[in-house]
């Protein structure tokens, strides 16, 4: 049996909401007026472009109280023409001067003739789009890195990144526009606490999980003042280099506004058709019935351009659009409209088609269901290309990961320049220490060699560290080193320490060892790791520090152990390499010390464990690579 589609009548039943989701939606200024070019109606793009809080301030004005004399009295001419002859202008570019300090900008109009329900011409519409802005924009999404910054303070959309608990740890200035709260406010916090209804982000932790990623994904969240703001959010798990999940970040923009706008009948069925064939992207109607077939009663010739088919084509058969639909997002894109029929909630959607000219395309769709009495549903809404926006998007993200891995290296360059040079003062002034009181030649003149090869050792450590700067980065200053030899040279450092605390170092290095890595990681990992085992030592016997290095699979391990105070592992194992964590009444000690060892050791491929007795001793196992 056929299907009774609905009449015109029925089809356009709620025109006037896709007339208003127009002039709120479409980023174009929209304006009406009388035969004497008097403004009747103007859209809010309009009024920002006249520099007017409320369209209403525009109503009985005209171009005279807006532009230029030159540009008014060419627009006046126009328009009587176009009431005149009955011809729209299309497309027409010129240039508007403001009567603001705006200056001239360039901008395409297109007017029509606007008539009333006898057919009677009585004034025009048309739409405007701002070329100049475009240009500003494409310009500004090109800036350098020098740059990234001012786009972060300044975006309109806000970037956010939370640790592995769901705490903010960043997020752009431009929440406080979007919810009330500034910056400082909702960094720390849970982000649990600004979501409206909890299950929002149960269901977004349920979709990351299952894919790492969600695209457009509407949430709805809560301003400072509990009112609800519609948002919809790019993210992404993120995890470290060893592939452990450390938080997530993404991109979070309000859509409220658009929310509200899908909500509002439009007024003009005829304007509507005009209007829609200018406006790029593509007004529509699509009709589904309980069967699952599926047809668009109404699509404006923005189809063409989105889908690659002609509205005759999928007026009573939508199989050919939705056909075009990329494999990897058909299945999400069919999900979202059998769930938008059954729960009539509003639809929209962020998806790829896969088009036969212009290949893959990202499309942005947004719609409000209503349910026939045949048990089909017409959705009213607007498809947008937003492909260039994904491309922006994509961009920003390489560039904040640039921004990220510098900040590492450089945090990671200041503890090893710190912490190195730390264990080198403090060798040079205790020998200065001991020199200043003893008295007798023969220990002097022993101390003064000391002295010598702590101050040569010194120069070779800034010499390393000048050679980072050189190459503007850590992990790159990769060389040949015998192992044997640097131990030494790392003992000489801790000379000192190793007389006056009477240390016994053992160790077993095979001969001739050498290992490919990063000269002040190196330094800085055995200086903490036999510093640490000497400073921890046990006050009833003298230190005992044993070193070996063997080779696993072609790859060397280090093990460090002592006979010092232990730690136990139960009560801070979960937190021994932690920054700032200390866990003996040492007051030399920083808590920062395994915290850099860890880092450097894993930024190089590498891991450590550790093995500890209370009371007994500690050993320390480091794989220099894992990879």
């Amino acid at each position: 049996m056929d299907k009774q589609f609905p009449s015109d009548q029925n089809v356009f039943q709620d025109s006037s909401h896709l007339l208003k989701l127009l002039m709120k939606h479409v980023p174009y200024s929209i304006y009406f007026k009388d035969h004497k070019s008097r403004f009747i109606k103007i859209n809010k793009e309009c009024a920002n472009k006249f520099g007017i809080d409320d369209p209403l301030e525009a109503i009985g004005k005209t171009d005279f109280d807006f532009f230029d004399i030159e540009h008014a009295q060419k627009a006046f001419d126009d328009e009587q023409k176009v009431m005149k002859t009955g011809q729209p202008i299309i497309n027409l570019l010129e240039s508007e001067g403001h009567n603001s300090d705006q200056g001239k900008h360039w901008a395409t109009t297109s007017k029509f003739p606007f008539y009333d329900n006898k057919g009677n011409i009585i004034g025009t519409f048309g739409i405007t789009g701002d070329v100049t802005d475009q240009i500003e924009a494409e310009e500004a999404l090109r800036n350098s890195e020098k740059k990234y910054r001012a786009i972060f303070n300044n975006i309109q959309d806000v970037f956010y990144r939370t640790d592995s608990r769901g705490i903010v740890s960043e997020i752009s200035p431009s929440i406080e526009k979007y919810s009330g709260y500034k910056r400082s406010e909702i960094i720390g916090i849970p982000v649990t606490n600004f979501y409206y209804h909890l299950e929002d982000r149960e269901n977004l932790v349920r979709e990351l999980q299952k894919t790492g990623k969600v695209t457009d994904y509407e949430v709805r969240l809560k301003t400072s003042g509990g009112e609800l703001v519609y948002t919809s959010i790019t993210s992404h798990i993120v995890k470290d280099k060893s592939g452990k999940f450390i938080g997530v970040e993404g991109i979070m923009r309000d859509i409220s506004e658009r929310k509200i706008a899908e909500k509002k009948l439009i007024e003009s069925d005829e304007t509507l058709s005009k209007l829609s064939e200018q406006v790029p992207g593509t007004i529509y109607q699509f009709q589904q019935y309980p069967d699952g077939s599926s047809r668009f009663p109404f699509a404006s010739k923005g189809i063409e351009e989105n889908y690659e088919v002609t509205p005759e084509e999928v007026k009573n058969d939508a199989s050919k659009a939705i056909s075009r639909s990329h494999s990897d997002d058909l299945n999400r894109l069919m999900e979202s409209i059998n769930h938008s029929f059954r729960t009539l909630s509003d639809w929209e959607l962020e998806y790829r088609v896969d088009l036969p000219k212009k290949g893959v395309r990202w499309l942005l769709g947004n719609a409000r269901p209503k349910k026939q009495d045949d048990g089909s549903v017409v959705w009213h809404g607007y498809i947008t290309d937003v492909t260039d926006r994904k491309e922006k998007e994509n961009a920003l993200n390489k560039t904040m990961d640039i921004v990220s891995d510098q900040n590492k290296r450089l945090l990671n360059f200041a503890h090893i320049v710190s912490h190195n040079l730390r264990n080198h003062a403090s060798n040079i002034s205790m020998i200065l220490s001991i020199l200043e009181e003893e008295e007798e030649e023969e220990v002097k003149e022993e101390f003064f060699n000391h002295l010598s090869t702590a101050s040569d050792r010194l120069n070779e450590t800034i010499d390393d560290l000048n050679k980072i700067v050189d190459q503007q980065t850590v992990e790159k200053n990769i060389q040949e080193i015998d192992f044997k030899d640097y131990l030494s040279k790392i003992k000489e450092i801790l000379t000192t320490e190793i007389i006056t605390k009477k240390v016994a170092i053992k160790q077993s290095i095979p001969d001739n060892f050498t290992i490919n890595y990063n000269s002040a990681y190196l330094e800085s990992i055995l200086l903490n790791l036999i510093s640490n085992a000497i400073k921890y030592r046990h006050p009833d016997r003298d230190p005992v520090i044993n070193i070996s290095l063997t080779v696993l699979n072609r790859k060397p391990i280090l093990t460090v152990s002592d006979n010092g105070l232990g730690i136990d592992l139960e009560e801070h194992g979960n937190k021994l390499f932690g920054m700032y964590n200390t866990f003996h009444n040492n007051e030399d000690s920083k808590g920062i010390g395994l915290y850099i060892t860890k880092n450097q050791i894993e930024s190089m491929g590498g891991s450590i464990d550790v093995e500890s007795t209370k009371g007994v001793g500690t050993t320390f196992i480091v794989n220099f690579f894992n990879r």
